[in-house]
């Protein structure tokens, strides 16, 4: 076997690169009972916190999550997240409760996309 045979048999290991480190989430703060009360970026900030927490202790609340759009009254948001700490964010709302002016809410997430663009409207709505 010459030198040549050898380094051709050498397995060849492949791997995807992410084009942007970033993923992106439009999410709603849900409850089976009506939500009249505002909620503030804030208080919604410290909750995914504390359900990262609960879920993956303290390493799992450092995920550096930002909400990059919030909406008081409609509950509604974007937030942005590491491509690597989505599947542990997704899996820690999904199971998490909390209340909100004594009533049981949950996390829902309605899209996600790694483009911000993306989640601007929906194509399965319109009509044409």
């Amino acid at each position: 076997m010459t030198n040549s045979d050898a380094m051709s048999k050498h397995a060849v290991w492949k791997t995807t690169v992410a084009i942007s480190d970033w993923h992106y989430a439009k999410f709603i703060v849900a409850s089976n009972d009506m939500l009249t009360v505002a909620i503030e970026e804030l208080s919604v900030r410290m909750q995914l916190a504390k359900v990262l927490e609960t879920g993956f202790g303290i390493v799992g609340s450092s995920a550096h999550i930002d909400i990059l759009q919030w909406d008081e009254e409609a509950h509604t948001g974007i937030l942005r997240i590491s491509h690597d700490q989505f599947t542990t964010l997704v899996n820690a709302v999904s199971m998490a409760t909390f209340k909100v002016d004594g009533k049981l809410c949950t996390f829902r997430i309605i899209d996600n996309s790694a483009h911000l663009l993306s989640l601007a409207s929906n194509s399965r709505d319109y009509m044409f």
